[in-house]
């Protein structure tokens, strides 16, 4: 696809990287000295630097694993970030454990992981009560929530992941053209909250 993958992690290693003397990087910088998390409003911050990069703009990206509270959504909300679209991968805790027992033998892993079956049982519970108000709210509010069963084979997934990627790429195309064109040009599937 060409786009860009990026994450929460990703965008905070990013200005604590690249952009460490601007006031973004330092403000951080104070925080973690002093051992305290950075709060999400912070990351969110980090997050909009991270995609001004030329790359994310011309190319788009893929925002890894984000949102996961609706605190998160009304951040990103405000920040005027609104992905086109959001895929769950639906997975049972049972899947999830036996994926992370094999992971865990992988040597070229870049972090160490909390992946013990307690670990993945108590992440998934906590995510399943946190993820439900952000399901129904982009589902219902821009209706661009689509959940893929991750059992399905890698290829399966990745094609239903494109497919439903190019169907939006050309509404926006669509869209655009229609417009510069003064013309009449649709806007379902665009983003477009009912009261808007």
């Amino acid at each position: 696809m060409g786009c860009v993958r990026i994450s929460l992690g990703g965008a905070i290693r990013y200005i604590l990287e690249k952009q460490r003397h601007t006031i973004l990087g330092k403000e951080m910088q104070e925080v973690l000295i002093k051992g305290k998390d950075i709060l999400p409003e912070t990351a969110v911050r980090c997050l909009e630097v991270a995609l001004m990069n030329a790359k994310c703009q011309t190319r788009g990206y893929i925002l890894d694993g984000f949102p996961l509270t609706k605190q998160h959504v009304e951040l990103l909300v405000e920040k005027g970030i609104i992905p086109f679209k959001l895929f769950e991968l639906e997975c049972d805790v049972t899947e999830c454990t036996i994926r992370a027992m094999k992971d865990r033998s992988d040597l070229n892993r870049p972090y160490p992981l909390p992946d013990s079956p307690e670990a993945i049982s108590y992440k998934n519970a906590i995510y399943q009560s946190e993820i439900m108000p952000v399901r129904q709210w982009y589902t219902e509010e821009h209706k661009n929530w689509m959940t893929l069963n991750a059992k399905s084979n890698k290829w399966l997934i990745w094609d239903r992941i494109l497919n439903e990627t190019a169907a939006v790429t050309k509404k926006i195309q669509n869209y655009i053209e229609r417009k510069s064109f003064n013309k009449a040009a649709s806007i379902a599937d665009l983003c477009i909250s009912p009261q808007e």
